[in-house]
């Protein structure tokens, strides 16, 4: 509040201006003062050390009266308006509706833009930029203030408003019409031309009797809008005909409104959004604080968090205004303050957004003359440390205002905090599969039906009460004894077939709950049985934890056809907040399946193998299945279109007619050998539901290019006429390569070979379950920690995505990436660019590293370790460390990356949180495990906690993870195990099989996977080392191979052998006159030493090499020589098409 010398019109009398009210009731108003004793209090006695600006010595004690009666107001307390727990945000906006009026003591137009320090302790007028629109008149009929001025509301789209509040303030007198006309302001809604009056509650009008004279007091209004502002929507939002004085008279006059809407928005986070008001004042020390509780922040990594408030009477120029965040839960608490808003002097008249103004308003001044409307950032993140911020696991902060220069009236105040929650629903997923009955993909009344519903907990706070139910709807009859529990990573022991009856166990059937009965499942740790006791409920599943459920249902026979949907709804509670029914949250989903009424006739057809090699003289055996269903069909022929380059096997049919009988060898062989167009007229009469089989083989003439579709066709004849049914199969291209290398090629005993392993998918189909077999060369021993494995590698849905080869990289026994056995379950094939990969940049700090794209659903990976055996039995303490590189951006839709440590599938601690709020950083996560946390089967595992995501362009990278075993009296190991099917020798480094059976893994077309691996050479081996990898699938049943020879020479006898390299510089020329340089190296690849060793090459006729006097075994040398280039000629470019000449060099 302005504070500045009083205006006196009699010595013993301080009279307020008086306010323009209506000529009607033209009366002032006067407050008498008491003459003052010689103990009067003085300024220094009662402030000490504080003179607020203009106040001088002999001033009367009308104006010492308000500042004895100042300290009073920190009294009045702000309390609750409202609080939601939702995915939304809080918007505030507003205006001022009186500026400057003149130049003194500082110019207007500079105070008005902020670029000049202005109070309102000035001539102070009315803002009006709508007077066209405001009415003459008010409620009651007074003649209306003059004052109009906007503000945009723009709330992203797909909210929701939940709770809006008008606030308003001004000062006027507090008697007569005044009084009553200060209840009401004037409100045009976007796309209106008419102003609507918006009056408050008497209990929600709050007058400052301490501040000002009787007709000039300080007061604050409220009204609920939120069902205006619902129908209103986003929009230009017009106030006007505020009840305030104008003019000066020392103190300061001003006026305004605020709109705090709050709203929920499902791109937004999950947060605790909270409106609190009333009417309080702050002056000199005395705080104004207020307590937010029943909080629950995240409790560990970054989250979002803002609090802000409207205040009036805060000035440009009078400083020591302070918001304050403090108490339990307040990380360095203290002060807050951001671009626009000084540590000093908070309340500055700004309207302001975390560090921005706001702008969309009219007038847009700067200085709004004692109207503050700001939110400040108190998020926990990198950027606000040292600052005040809210804690993790905070359940409560304080939030405070205090001054030590200046009187102000906070009126409302806002607090947001994301949320520790539970969130199951969203993951929520039902998946219907024909697994039975009639033949081809259709759908038909009598085929069985597999339904699969999944979810998981992808939030940061335990689901407690987990139940799932699924009402078997009309035209399905559920399959007796098919209820089983695939996975429940709250209590494993739980997976398996359960009974239908309602007994001790997790689930039942209930035929009399609906009209075809109801599946209950009750899931997670806890969960019990159906019949009480204990009661009957749900069990937890903790932050990741997932759970799979399957049951089969048969389409009723007398299904007329159409869709079938079948919903599936959960429910949970929240582990932290157990009792608030508002936690307790429900959802369904559901799957649809579109069934026809079965046809008189149909056919079906595979094809086997359904991907061979792209050459001639490939087979494949095709089986045609004709079925007949409620009527009998006659005449029945089936006829055959091979594809181009096939031709008919003769010889190779084999019907099996409806009866039984079989017919073979030439009798069964088409007519139209050999193709394309094959017809078996057959003329076979079939009752109703018989079946017919007829399986030939087909053969390539010559390369099909790419995929064959082959296309069949039934026909016969029923009482309601001709009948004609089609099926087709395609046989794919399977172009599986395999490629080994060693380096060296000739070696001696004790020397390092590294062999590659490249294994390539050029085909167009995708080889599933591959096996890569790689037994390692007699006379060679593997390298601990040298095995790398690259590439993209994708996963069957019955095995776990291992990299096929275990791999011990770092030092001191740590584990580095390097296609380690890191395990991703619940993968998708279909994300070409993967969520889960191991990459080799810039982002990885030593080679591969774990590069995680926050993009899809029930995504994890984990690493395990045995920290039970070997080194790690008696550790005195066993750390877990990585290291991460965090580039996730804060672009719309971003998820988390969460880290926690497991046994098994038991979380037993979070690690880590990162997500869009931490981006770019990056550092080292050290955790020193404890108790139950030292198992087996301890498992680091990261979660890809959301759905969404960008592109492709931000990820987390992790890098160098280990479990580190300390023990006083040896070097630091780390222990880790080896992955289900691969050699248990790998560990001690002495293996049989690099690769085993047991890794299957698959590769998508044009996908490739590249292995590398050292072995040393065993003292006393001699000759030729083959190594020889192979690989097969089902795709390619016949192993193809890739072998690599390494020569290790007899040292009993004498080698002598010479490689030459000749390399070229440029590589190519385009024009007669190039010039081409020559250099030339050589290596010694014999058992003894070479003297004299020298080249000549006859393309260049004036070649002088400076001889090698002495090259050892193994060693390789450049030659220093001159001569050595080449001027092109129009015959090379003629005769060489651009390339650069060529020639042979010799040694000698």
């Amino acid at each position: 509040m302005a504070m500045g010398t009083a205006v006196m019109r009699h010595p013993s009398t301080c009279v307020s201006p008086a306010l323009p009210l209506p000529p009607s009731v033209g009366t002032s108003y006067s407050i008498r003062d008491q003459h003052m004793s010689s103990n009067t209090p003085t300024m220094s006695s009662h402030q000490p050390g504080v003179r607020p600006r203009g106040i001088q010595r002999g001033l009367s004690w009308c104006a010492v009266l308000l500042l004895l009666l100042a300290p009073l107001l920190a009294s009045a307390q702000l309390a609750q308006r409202y609080s939601v727990n939702t995915t939304g945000d809080v918007e505030m906006i507003g205006n001022t509706l009186l500026t400057c009026t003149n130049n003194s003591p500082n110019n207007c137009a500079q105070a008005q833009a902020g670029t000049v320090t202005a109070d309102n302790n000035r001539a102070m007028g009315y803002v009006n930029i709508d007077n066209a629109n405001l009415p003459a008149t008010g409620v009651g009929g007074w003649t209306l203030y003059r004052n109009s001025s906007r503000a945009t509301l723009s709330l992203p789209a797909g909210s929701t408003v939940l709770s809006a509040g008008l606030y308003w303030g001004g000062r006027a007198a507090t008697t007569g019409a005044a009084a009553t006309a200060r209840e009401t302001v004037y409100l045009r809604q976007p796309g209106g031309t008419s102003y609507q009056a918006i009056t408050a509650d008497a209990a929600d009008v709050y007058t400052f009797t301490g501040q000002g004279a009787a007709a000039s007091r300080p007061y604050t209004a409220f009204a609920n809008v939120t069902t205006l502002i619902q129908s209103a929507g986003n929009g230009d939002y017009y106030v006007g005909g505020l009840t305030a004085l104008t003019g000066n008279d020392g103190l300061g006059f001003y006026g305004g409104w605020g709109l705090i809407v709050v709203y929920e928005n499902a791109g937004k986070p999950f947060r605790r959004l909270m409106v609190f008001d009333g009417d309080g004042g702050t002056v000199n020390n005395n705080t104004q604080p207020i307590s937010v509780s029943g909080l629950l922040t995240p409790p560990i990594g970054n989250f979002d968090a803002y609090m802000g408030a409207l205040v009036w009477e805060g000035d440009d120029g009078i400083g020591g205004d302070q918001f304050l965040l403090g108490g339990a839960g307040a990380v360095s608490p203290g002060a807050l303050s951001d671009a626009q808003s000084p540590i000093g002097n908070f309340w500055n008249s700004r309207i302001a957004r975390l560090g921005t103004l706001f702008t969309a308003k009219d007038p847009n001044y700067v200085n709004q003359f004692a109207l503050d409307l700001k939110l400040v950032d108190i998020s926990n993140i990198p950027a606000n440390l040292g600052k005040p911020h809210v804690a993790n696991n905070a359940t409560t902060v304080d939030l405070s205002f205090t001054s030590t220069g200046d009187v102000y009236f906070p009126h409302a105040l806002v607090f947001v905090s994301d949320l520790y929650r539970p969130e199951v629903v969203p993951t929520l997923e039902k998946t219907a599969v024909k697994v039975g009955g009639s033949p081809g993909p259709d759908l038909h009344p009598g085929d069985i039906i597999e339904y699969t519903i999944d979810f998981h907990n992808q939030g940061l706070d335990g689901a407690i009460r987990t139940v799932a139910s699924d009402p078997i709807p009309a035209g399905l009859t559920y399959v007796p004894g098919s209820i089983q529990i695939l996975q429940d990573d709250g209590d494993p022991s739980h997976v398996g077939s359960k009974t239908d009856a309602t007994d001790a166990d997790i689930a039942e059937f209930v035929a009399g709950d609906g009209p075809n009965g109801t599946l209950y499942f009750r899931v997670g740790n806890g969960a019990t049985g159906g019949v009480p006791p204990p009661t009957v409920q749900g069990g937890t599943l903790l932050p990741g934890q997932g759970v799979i459920l399957k049951y089969r249902a048969t389409i009723d026979p007398g299904f007329g056809g159409g869709t079938i949907t079948n919903v599936v709804s959960i429910s949970h509670g929240s582990l932290t907040f157990p009792d608030d029914p508002d936690q307790t949250v429900s959802g369904t989903a559901d799957t649809d399946v579109s069934v026809t009424p079965l046809p008189a006739l149909l056919l079906a057809k595979t094809a086997s193998p359904n991907a061979i090699p792209d050459a001639a003289g490939q087979t494949s055996q095709f089986t045609l299945t004709v079925h007949t269903y409620s009527d009998a069909v006659s005449g029945v022929n089936v006829t055959d279109t091979l594809p181009a380059n096939w031709a008919y096997v003769a010889g190779s049919t084999t019907i099996t007619l409806p009866g039984g009988g079989v017919i073979t060898g030439v009798a069964a062989d088409p007519t139209g050998m050999p193709g394309p167009n094959l017809s078996w007229n057959l003329g076979q009469n079939m009752a109703a539901n018989q079946q017919m089989t007829i399986v030939f083989s087909a053969i390539t003439t010559a390369a099909p290019g790419g995929d064959s579709i082959n296309n069949a066709q039934a026909s016969g004849t029923s009482g309601g006429g001709p009948l004609n049914a089609n099926a087709s199969a395609t046989v794919g291209i399977s172009n599986l390569l395999i490629s080994k290398v060693a380096n060296p090629t000739m070696a001696s005993p004790g020397d390092t070979v590294t062999y590659t392993v490249t294994l390539t998918n050029n085909g167009s189909t995708r080889q599933s379950h591959l096996v890569v077999n790689d037994p390692l060369a007699a006379g060679t021993t593997y390298v601990p920690q040298s095995t790398v494995a690259t590439g993209h590698v994708l996963i069957d849905a019955d095995y776990f995505d291992q990299f096929p080869a275990i791999a011990f990289n770092g030092s001191n026994g740590s584990i580095n990436w390097s296609g380690s056995p890191w395990t991703k379950t619940d993968s998708d094939p279909s994300v070409s660019n993967g969520s889960i990969r191991v990459v080799a940049n810039a982002a990885c700090t030593a080679g591969n590293c774990l590069r995680i794209r926050p993009q899809n659903t029930a995504r994890f990976i984990y690493r395990e370790a045995d920290l039970t055996s070997a080194a790690c039995s008696a550790a005195e303490s066993v750390t877990l460390s990585y290291d991460y590189n965090n580039q996730l951006g804060a672009a719309a839709g971003d998820r988390a990356v969460s880290a926690f440590l497991y046994t098994g599938n038991t979380q037993r601690a979070p690690l880590g949180v990162f997500n869009i709020s931490n981006q770019g950083t990056s550092g080292t996560v050290n955790y020193t495990l404890s108790g139950a946390e030292i198992a087996a089967d301890t498992r680091i595992r990261f979660n890809i906690t959301g759905t969404g995501g960008d592109s492709n362009t931000r990820y987390v990278y992790f890098d160098n993870v280990r479990f580190t075993c300390h023990n006083a009296a040896t070097t630091p190991a780390t222990r880790d195990n080896v992955p289900a099917g691969a050699n248990p020798d790998l560990s001690s480094g002495v293996p049989s099989t690099l690769v085993t059976a047991g890794d299957k893994f698959a590769l998508g077309p044009g996908q490739s996977m590249t292995v590398t691996y050292q072995v040393t050479v065993d003292a006393g081996a001699t000759g030729q080392l083959v190594n020889t990898a192979s690989a097969s699938s089902p795709q390619t049943p016949n192993p193809i191979q890739g072998s690599a020879t390494v020569l290790v020479p007899n040292p009993a006898l004498t080698l002598t052998a010479l490689t030459l390299t000749k390399s070229a510089s440029p590589a190519s020329v385009t024009q007669a006159g190039d010039v081409i340089t020559y250099t030339f190296s050589v290596e010694n690849t014999g058992n003894v030493t070479l003297t004299n060793v020298n080249v000549s090459d006859p393309l260049l006729g004036s070649l002088v090499c400076t001889p090698i006097a002495s090259l050892a075994p193994g060693a390789t040398a450049s030659l220093s020589c001159t001569g050595n280039s080449y001027t092109v000629t129009q015959g090379d470019i003629d005769g060489n098409g651009g390339r650069a000449a060529r020639r042979r060099a010799d040694l000698r």
